[in-house]
């Protein structure tokens, strides 16, 4: 199998957090590549055909680090430790075995490697999930991310203690 150079091996950690709340699915995801990146995924119901991922980042890191050592201690983690980016979230359709969804235009901001505005595109299956991000500039240039290649993220099942 051939790999493709432009990317860094990648790891990506889920973990259910907040499991009583009653507005959606909540996460705790970790990936590391070149780095490490924390998020908060949102998974909720907007209407009977569109389920919204909402993507939060940890306003403090060592909450997040917090969680990679003990995700039982999420009791730690308040809403208002995450930041909600708008015009950032997910929106996803259903397909055969999962769902699949992108962000809407450019309304999700970024500052990262000259990027003005980015572009997430999402599949989540029972055994995957495939994940495109590309930034552009403001004359709509992409400067980050390949068409050609994704980041496959293959399910493992911990085994059990």
């Amino acid at each position: 199998m051939l790999s493709d150079s432009h990317f860094a091996k990648a790891d990506l950690q889920i973990e259910p957090i907040w499991q009583k709340r009653k507005n959606g699915v909540w996460m705790f995801v970790k990936q590391t590549d070149s780095l490490e990146q924390y998020q908060v995924w949102h998974y909720y119901i907007q209407d009977d055909t569109t389920l919204i991922l909402q993507l939060l980042q940890f306003k403090v890191i060592e909450k997040a680090k917090l969680l990679v050592k003990d995700i039982n201690q999420q009791a730690k983690l308040n809403i208002f430790d995450l930041l909600t980016r708008h015009g950032c979230e997910i929106y996803m359709k259903k397909i055969n075995n999962g769902y699949t969804g992108a962000t809407a235009g450019n309304d999700c901001y970024t500052s990262f490697n000259d990027a003005e505005y980015l572009t997430e595109n999402i599949s989540v299956t029972k055994s995957s999930i495939t994940r495109l991000e590309m930034g552009f500039n403001k004359e709509d240039k992409k400067v980050y991310g390949y068409v050609d290649a994704v980041y496959n993220f293959t399910r493992k099942i911990k085994p059990s203690k």
